[in-house]
């Protein structure tokens, strides 16, 4: 509620919560490990 009021952008906060949640999960088994699985997390973003 808060964000909103600083960014009337409704895409701006959802990207953000993403971002904060997949850094460390993607950052780390995307680039050291490129799985199959990996992939499929790298669509999200």
């Amino acid at each position: 509620m808060t964000n909103q009021s600083q960014n009337p952008q409704p895409d701006q906060p959802t990207l953000h919560i993403e971002h904060t949640q997949q850094p460390d999960e993607i950052k780390v088994p995307n680039p050291p490990n490129p799985q199959p699985d990996q992939p499929n997390q790298h669509l999200q973003q």
